[in-house]
C-alpha cells in the first residue's frame, strides 16, 4: 500500500488535502474521536464491553481510507 495522506495513530480533524470526501473525512473522525481507550483499554464509548481498538475505531479507520481514494481493505462482497 503507498503511503497515507495522514497519521493513522492521529488523524488531523480537518481532511488533508487529497482527501475526496469531506462528509466521510468528518464522520470518520469523529467516530474516531469518540471511540477512543480509556486508561484501561477500553473503548470510552463501548465501555465495559469492548476493548479498543472496538468497531468504532475499524469502521473510522475505513472511512479515513475511503474518503481519501485508497483501497479499502475490506470489500464489501467479503462481507456479504
Amino acid at each position: 500500500m503507498s503511503e497515507l495522506p495522514f497519521d493513522p495513530a492521529d488523524p488531523p480533524a480537518r481532511p488533508p488535502s487529497s482527501c475526496l470526501d469531506e462528509l466521510v473525512w468528518n464522520l470518520a473522525y469523529r467516530l474516531f474521536r469518540d471511540h477512543r481507550p480509556d486508561q484501561d483499554g477500553f473503548c470510552i464509548t463501548c465501555v465495559p464491553s469492548e476493548f479498543s481498538p472496538c468497531i468504532g475505531r475499524y469502521l473510522a479507520a475505513r472511512g479515513f481510507l475511503v474518503s481519501c481514494g485508497l483501497p479499502d481493505p475490506v470489500s464489501i462482497r467479503e462481507v456479504l
